[in-house]
């Protein structure tokens, strides 16, 4: 009887169950990866552009797991970077992370795979004291592949995440960024 009297009501009720379900499938093809539950990440300072000083540190950030990486450019260098060994079968087409920084901020992250190449990706975090979702697209070319076989082709599996902050604009002062949530999707 309801639905002879408002059809309209009865569609947005279909509609809003069938966002529910997209939505649902849509986390439910989410991974989330244990880097941050007491794995160790090196630290990498960017030898190769002297100057950079930072650190990195695993700690609860708004009540997430998160690594907290410092930066500091005021001597120079160029990125500021931390990396731990994982293990990404093939087939995720995304790597997603939370990020949340004191300002805006330049976001590489590396992945290396089987045959040692390293894949960069150059993303940028403008939501600054607020947590914001980066993804990579693994399907799409990295900026810059370099290492191994220097092809450009993801070797799988993936055997190292690293993610750095990079010299900038917004970065003249030190800071500090938190990474948290990091995640595949199919």
């Amino acid at each position: 009887m309801i639905a002879s009297r408002s059809p309209g009501l009865v569609r947005v009720g279909f509609g809003l169950i069938a966002f529910a379900v997209l939505l649902g499938s849509s986390l439910a093809g989410e991974t989330v990866l244990d880097v941050l539950g007491g794995k160790k990440w090196a630290f990498y300072p960017g030898y190769e552009f002297p100057g950079a000083k930072g650190t990195c540190r695993l700690e609860t950030v708004d009540g997430r797991d998160a690594l907290v990486i410092e930066y500091d450019f005021t001597g120079g260098g160029a990125y500021v970077l931390a990396g731990t060994p994982v293990d990404i079968a093939q087939g995720p087409a995304e790597l997603r992370f939370d990020v949340k920084a004191d300002r805006e901020i330049k976001v590489i992250v590396r992945i290396e795979d089987s045959a040692k190449q390293t894949h960069q990706y150059n993303l940028l975090s403008k939501a600054a004291g607020e947590w914001e979702t980066l993804t990579v697209d693994l399907a799409k070319p990295a900026n810059k592949s370099f290492g191994g076989p220097a092809d450009g082709v993801i070797h799988y599996p993936i055997t190292k995440f690293s993610v750095a902050v990079g010299k900038g604009k917004t970065t003249l002062e030190p800071g500090t960024a938190a990474i948290s949530n990091v995640r595949t999707a199919e």
